[in-house]
């Protein structure tokens, strides 16, 4: 397998500073949008620390091949559920550990919840977290590929876009059928207009060309990280046991 990422503007131990003024320890869905955000203007040090690798290869990019996470184990971690009362047992879960984390071997579902998740965050004494707060940030971050409404943004970095025709030749009988069992249509199920349960399409995380578009290479793509390389340092293959502050 042909690696991509030889060049990727990463530093070793030792080219680390002693202070930073900012330090993100992991850089997965999260950390490498706050990596972004935070070198953004050039003015505040930023170091992100990532236990997984870059890991950036050509399968990475295919959508159903970057999606089997189960495989070798190189860029997941895998744990254990709390014990799942219906089930009688706990579960196995995996979760992403390379720079962009688990948007690197998701499903790439573009999903935000709905608005009464957020509000609930709100009322349960974490202000800043209701919907209203939050939807900027959904918009800002979005790069629709799509002719949009006021509910999504193609000005962002993070690409998705949705299939305009159902992919298998059994999917338009699972639509009649959830119509029959009166089911409503959802027309975009990023609306917070729209009901919790019924049938549409998802949005998937892919670029223009039907790549995977992950926070690792929506903000933080190798060009970006060369240009910021002053301020913006990025180390893999770390883990954090401690910080002196």
């Amino acid at each position: 397998m042909r690696s991509l990422s030889k060049s990727y503007p990463e530093l070793v131990h030792a080219h680390l500073h002693d202070i930073y003024d900012f330090i993100i320890v992991g850089g997965g869905t999260a950390g490498a949008v706050m990596a972004n955000r935070l070198s953004e203007q050039g003015k505040n040090t930023v170091l992100l620390v990532e236990r997984g690798p870059v890991a950036d290869s050509w399968a990475s990019r295919v959508p159903l091949l970057s999606s089997d996470f189960a495989s070798d184990g190189s860029r997941t971690r895998k744990i254990s559920s709390l014990h799942q009362d219906n089930l009688g047992r706990s579960v196995e879960l995996f979760t992403g550990s390379v720079l962009g984390g688990t948007s690197r071997i998701n499903q790439m579902i573009y999903g935000r919840g709905l608005p009464a998740e957020y509000d609930a965050w709100r009322d349960s004494g974490n202000p800043g977290w209701g919907w209203e707060d939050m939807r900027a940030y959904f918009l800002k971050s979005e790069r629709a590929l799509y002719a949009c409404d006021e509910n999504h943004n193609n000005q962002g970095e993070w690409c998705n876009q949705t299939d305009k025709k159902l992919a298998f030749p059994g999917f338009p009988h699972v639509v009649e059928a959830s119509h029959t069992l009166g089911l409503p249509k959802i027309t975009d199920i990023n609306s917070p207009e729209q009901p919790a349960i019924g049938c549409g399409l998802f949005h998937f995380t892919r670029d223009q060309h039907q790549r995977r578009s992950s926070t690792f290479s929506a903000f933080l793509p190798h060009e970006l990280v060369v240009k910021r390389t002053s301020h913006l340092h990025i180390v893999t293959l770390t883990e954090v046991v401690k910080l002196d502050v």
